[in-house]
């Protein structure tokens, strides 16, 4: 017997839904079992589709990354404004569509915290949607330095990269929260504070010491006592 034919809808059907499971449920929350039946697709014929659950996820946060970077995308094409006012305006409408996603937060978060450092598929998949997100943000900034309404003594990569990661670190206390002011307050206070030009003659932010892998510990802790107690 031939192997059975594959259909490009039930794929895109199972991804769609697991889409919707991982967002809800998580990673280990979500049984491929459970996806199968929620959309009538045998079991034996997941496999024609995806080698393994690993692979299934990393396609999923695939399909996310597309409708993320698509909306940002969207968001943006007839966005009438600077380039600072267009950063202030994506992240408003990302944190009003939180507000009504039930705390569902980022799949790309959510599921780094479960399977980042077990599942290389989905850890590199992740990597690129979160890539592709940075150059979108990376452009913006680079054009609000440009016309001198963001700061231009850091890398436009590196600002990006700060907001996306008061971003992912605001989704989780939004979860914890269950409220959008951790969204609200990180965003407000990169775009709206840490972004602005500096001052002129102000003293330049001194860059963070970079730890090199053989790097050893020359000395105690700050703020931890060497002094051993009495007994």
């Amino acid at each position: 017997m031939g192997r059975p034919r594959r259909s490009e809808g039930t794929r895109e059907t199972l991804l769609d839904q697991g889409l919707s499971m991982f967002l809800s449920h998580g990673y280990h929350g979500t049984g491929l079992s459970e996806v199968l039946a929620s959309v009538h697709v045998p079991k034996g014929s997941f496999y024609n589709y995806f080698e393994s659950k690993d692979a299934f996820v990393a396609a999923v946060v695939e399909r996310y990354g597309e409708r993320l970077l698509g909306l940002w995308d969207g968001l943006l094409a007839t966005f009438q404004g600077g380039p600072l006012e267009a950063l202030r305006f994506a992240f408003g409408l990302m944190i009003q569509s939180q507000a009504g996603a039930a705390g569902a937060g980022c799949l790309v978060g959510n599921l780094a915290g479960e399977i980042a450092s077990s599942s290389e598929p989905a850890r590199a998949a992740m990597q690129r949607v979160m890539g592709g997100w940075s150059d979108r943000v990376t452009k913006l900034v680079a054009e609000a330095q440009a016309a001198g309404t963001v700061r231009n003594d850091r890398p436009a990569r590196e600002l990006a990269d700060l907001l996306l990661d008061a971003w992912e670190g605001g989704q989780l206390r939004a979860k914890i929260e269950r409220s959008s002011a951790p969204l609200e307050r990180a965003v407000a206070l990169v775009l709206g504070d840490l972004f602005l030009p500096r001052r002129a003659g102000a003293e330049p932010s001194p860059r963070p010491a970079t730890a090199t892998r053989n790097s050893k510990t020359t000395g105690p802790l700050p703020h931890t006592s060497t002094r051993r107690r009495r007994p």
